[in-house]
C-alpha cells in the first residue's frame, strides 16, 4: 500500500491511477476559456476602437475614463486631451443645466437618450444623439457607459425639410385654385385658405364633410371624381358648379388625382371670369351689341338650321328683311346717340312681336331679319308683315322729341322664293328695295319679276367696276365768269361716263350706285387727279384758271382725304390754289364734326373750299360761321326767280351779304338769262356760271371759250 501511495505522490505513471489525466482535463479547459476571454476582449475592443460612434466611459464625477477615437472625430479633441477631463467642457451653455441633470439620473440608475449640441474644438456646434447607461459593480453604479452620434447632417436634412414643407404649405396657401385633400369617401381632411374663401367658409366648417355637400345636385355625378379613372393613373376632370355658403352657384373646374395612399388630391378653380370671357365672346360673335339681337353670323347659322328642319319635314318658313326708312335724316340730324337709341328701341319692339320658334336679328345699321318658322301659307307670313309695320305707328320718345318713324318689308318664302335660305334672304331683301320704291311704309312679298331690277343693278356694277379699270370717264366743264370784268376765272369739273355700247352716261345714272357701293373712292380720286392734270396744264400754259372738283359725303368723311389731295397736287406740281373742292351743305351738317376737322385740314394745304347748294338743305345759317369755307355758291333754286321776285332778291342779297361779311367768295350757278345777270351783279355778286355762258363742255369746247374770254357782262 506503501508503496502504491509512494508511487502515485511521485507521480509514476500508473495507468490505473486517473489522477493525472483530470489535470489535463482541467488545462486544457482553462486554455480554452482563456482563448475565448481573449477573443472576447479583442471582440469587445473592435467594436469599442473602430466603432463609428463616439464611444466611452465615465466616472461618478463626469471625467472621461475611456474614448474611442470617433470621440477624437466628433469634439476635436485629442483622447490624451479627453481623458481625465469632464464632459462639462463639451456641451453648449444653454443646454449645459439639461445635460448635467441627465447626468444624475443616469448615475441614479436611469438610462438615459437625449440630443444635445457640443461645441467641437474648432467652435462649431455639433449636434448629437446621446445614450448614457449606469455602471455598476457588485450593484453600485460607479460610472457611465456612453455612446454619442452625430446627427447634424440628419438635423440639417431634417430642418430643410421642413423648410421645404412649410414653403410648400406656404405655396399651397397662397394658390390661386382651391386645393382639397379627401379620404377614398370624398371626405375632406385638409383643404387651403382659397379652398375655403372663395365658398365662403372657415376651415373648420369643411373638414370632416363630404365635398358632394359642396356640389350643385344637378352637376353631381354619382361619385363627385372619376374613381375609374383615377385607378388607372388618370386625372380626373369635371366641370361642375358649386355652391358657397351664401347659396351662390359657383361654376368651377376640377383636376383630381389619386395619391398612393388611397388619399384623392383635387385642384379646383374658380372659372367665373373665364365663362364671362366666354360669354362676352359669344355675345361679340354672335349677337348684336347695340340690342343684344342675333348678329349677322347668329343668323344665317339658325338660318342654315331652320332650311334643314323645313326641309327634312317638308315645311315652309318665310324671312323677312326690315329696313327703317329714313332712319339716316334723323340720325344726322339728332346725333348718333340718338339714333341709337331708336335703334335699341326698336329692336325692343320687334323682339315682342315673334313667337318663341322665330328669330330676329339686327343685321347692321338700320336692318333687322326675321326668320318665321311653319308658317303653312305665305297669307300668314303678310299678316305678321303688317303687324311689324303697324308697331311702328307709335312715336318714339328719345330726348324729348316724338320721332314718327315707318319701315318697309321684303318677305321671301321657303321653298317658293328659293330652294335653300341664303336664296330666300336674297329674295326677302330684293322684295325690301321694291316696298322701298314703292313709297315705303309697306311690304313686298318677292315676285320673279323684281329680279329683272337687281339684275339692272348687278349689271351696272359689273360695268362701272370695268369702267375704272379702262378709264372709260371724261371730265367736262362749266365755265365760272367774274362779274366785275367778264373774265374765264375757273370751272367746275363735272364727270362723265363715255360708255362703249351706251355712250355718254351722265352722273345721275351711276354716282348714286357708286356712293352706295363704296366705287365712289377710286371714281372720286380717278377725278381728283384727272382735274389736277388739267389745271396744271393751264398754270405751266402762264393763263391759269381755278379748278372745282365735287367731294362725295364719303370722301369727306376719310381721314386721309388731305393725303390723298395733297398726293394728287404734289404729283402734278400744281399750286394748291388752283384747285377748289365743293362740299354740298346738307353733307358738312351731316358730318359737321369730321367736316370741320377735314375742312380745317384742306386749308393748311392751300385749296380753296366751297358750299355747294346753300340753303336748300337746313338753312344753316348758325352753322356756317363755324366752318373754315372760301366760297359761298348760291344754288339755282334762288337764282331763277331774280328779276320777277322781290322775295327771290332779298334773299339773294341776304345770302350774299351773308357770305361777304364772312369773308367768303359768292358764286351763283344756274344763271340762264341776262335779267338774272343783271340782278346779280347789282347784288354784288362775284362770279357767276350757268347756260348763258355755256352747258359743261369737254376740254375742247372750253378752250374756245377761253379764247372768246371775257364775256361781254
Amino acid at each position: 500500500m506503501k508503496s502504491s501511495a509512494a508511487q502515485t505522490k511521485n507521480g509514476d505513471n500508473n495507468e490505473d491511477s486517473p489522477r493525472p489525466r483530470i489535470s489535463l482535463e482541467l488545462s486544457t479547459e482553462l486554455k480554452s476559456n482563456r482563448r475565448s476571454l481573449t477573443e472576447s476582449e479583442q471582440h469587445y475592443r473592435s467594436l469599442f476602437d473602430f466603432n463609428v460612434d463616439a464611444v466611452y466611459s465615465m466616472d461618478e464625477s463626469g471625467r472621461f475614463i475611456t474614448a474611442n477615437e470617433s470621440c477624437h472625430a466628433l469634439s476635436g479633441y485629442t483622447l490624451e486631451e479627453l481623458i481625465g477631463t469632464t464632459f462639462l467642457r463639451l456641451i453648449v451653455p444653454s443646454e449645459l443645466e439639461e445635460v448635467v441633470a441627465r447626468f444624475r439620473l443616469a448615475l441614479k440608475g436611469s438610462a438615459q437618450t437625449y440630443e444635445c449640441q457640443i461645441v467641437h474644438k474648432s467652435g462649431q456646434i455639433v449636434n448629437a444623439s446621446v445614450s448614457n447607461v449606469p455602471i455598476r459593480v457588485d450593484g453600485i453604479v460607479v460610472g457611465i457607459y456612453g455612446i454619442a452620434k452625430n446627427i447634424s447632417e440628419q438635423k440639417r436634412a431634417m430642418r430643410e425639410l421642413a423648410e421645404s414643407e412649410q414653403q410648400f404649405r406656404e405655396l399651397i396657401e397662397q394658390a390661386a385654385d382651391a386645393i382639397y385633400l379627401m379620404d377614398n369617401e370624398c371626405v375632406i381632411l385638409d383643404v387651403n385658405t382659397q379652398g375655403c374663401s372663395f365658398l365662403g367658409y372657415e376651415k373648420s366648417e369643411m373638414v370632416g364633410r363630404n365635398v358632394a355637400e359642396f356640389i350643385d345636385a344637378q352637376d353631381l355625378d354619382a361619385t363627385p371624381f372619376d374613381y375609374l379613372g383615377m385607378t388607372q393613373g388618370k386625372t380626373s376632370v369635371k366641370c361642375r358648379r358649386m355652391i358657397s355658403k351664401s347659396g351662390k352657384l359657383i361654376p368651377t373646374e376640377s383636376r383630381a388625382k389619386m395619391l398612393p395612399d388611397g388619399r384623392v388630391q383635387a385642384f379646383v378653380r374658380d372659372i367665373t371670369e373665364r365663362r364671362e370671357a366666354q360669354e362676352a365672346i359669344h355675345r361679340q360673335t354672335y349677337c348684336d351689341i347695340l340690342t343684344g339681337l342675333p348678329n349677322r353670323a347668329l343668323f344665317l347659322d339658325r338660318l342654315d338650321q331652320m332650311f334643314s328642319v323645313a326641309s327634312s319635314r317638308g315645311e315652309s318658313f318665310a324671312v323677312l328683311i326690315l329696313d327703317v326708312d329714313r332712319f339716316k335724316q334723323i340720325n344726322d340730324t339728332l346725333g348718333h346717340a340718338a339714333g341709337d337709341e331708336l335703334i335699341r328701341m326698336v329692336a325692343a319692339r320687334l323682339g315682342k312681336m315673334i313667337r318663341k320658334e322665330d328669330t330676329v336679328s339686327r343685321i347692321g345699321g338700320d336692318e333687322f331679319t326675321f326668320i318665321i318658322a311653319n308658317i303653312g301659307h305665305s297669307s300668314f307670313a303678310a299678316r305678321i308683315a303688317r303687324k311689324i309695320i303697324d308697331t311702328f305707328q307709335d312715336p318714339f320718345i328719345i330726348d324729348e322729341h316724338e320721332l314718327y318713324v315707318t319701315a318697309s318689308l321684303g318677305i321671301g318664302i321657303y321653298p317658293f322664293d328659293g330652294l335653300d335660305g341664303r336664296t330666300v334672304l336674297k329674295n326677302a331683301d330684293t322684295a325690301m328695295y321694291r316696298a322701298k320704291e314703292h313709297g315705303r311704309n309697306s311690304y313686298q312679298l318677292y315676285t320673279e319679276d323684281m329680279n329683272a331690277n337687281a339684275y339692272e343693278r348687278l349689271v351696272l356694277d359689273s360695268h362701272l367696276r370695268r369702267a375704272i379699270e379702262n378709264e372709260e370717264f371724261r371730265l367736262y366743264y362749266q365755265p365760272q365768269v367774274s362779274l366785275a370784268d367778264g373774265r374765264l376765272v375757273g370751272v367746275e369739273a363735272l364727270i362723265r361716263w363715255k360708255h362703249p355700247d351706251l355712250g355718254l352716261v351722265f352722273p345721275d345714272k351711276f354716282i348714286p350706285h357708286a356712293e352706295e357701293t363704296g366705287l365712289i373712292d377710286p371714281v372720286g380720286d380717278w377725278v381728283l387727279r384727272a382735274a389736277c392734270k388739267q389745271a396744271a396744264q393751264w398754270y405751266n400754259s402762264g393763263h391759269p384758271i381755278r379748278v372745282a372738283i365735287n367731294l362725295s359725303a364719303r370722301q369727306l368723311d376719310q381721314s386721309w382725304l388731305c393725303d390723298t389731295i395733297d398726293g394728287a397736287l404734289l404729283e402734278h406740281n400744281l399750286p394748291a390754289e388752283w384747285l377748289e373742292l365743293e362740299v354740298t351743305e346738307s353733307n358738312i351738317i351731316q358730318h359737321k364734326d369730321r367736316a370741320i376737322e377735314s375742312l380745317e385740314m384742306l386749308k393748311m394745304v392751300g385749296v380753296k373750299t366751297a358750299v355747294d347748294d346753300f340753303g336748300t338743305g337746313y338753312s344753316s345759317l348758325s352753322y356756317l360761321p363755324r366752318f373754315p369755307l372760301d366760297v359761298l355758291k348760291i344754288d339755282r333754286a334762288f337764282v331763277t326767280g331774280l328779276g320777277r321776285s322781290d322775295k327771290s332778291t332779298a334773299v339773294v342779297k341776304a345770302l350774299i351779304d351773308l357770305a361777304h361779311a364772312l369773308g367768303m367768295e359768292v358764286i351763283a350757278e344756274g344763271v340762264e338769262t341776262r335779267e338774272q345777270l343783271h340782278a346779280l351783279r347789282d347784288l354784288n355778286c362775284d362770279v357767276v356760271q350757268g347756260y348763258f355762258f355755256s352747258q359743261p363742255v369737254p376740254i375742247d369746247q372750253l378752250e374756245e371759250l377761253r379764247a372768246r374770254s371775257p364775256f361781254v357782262i
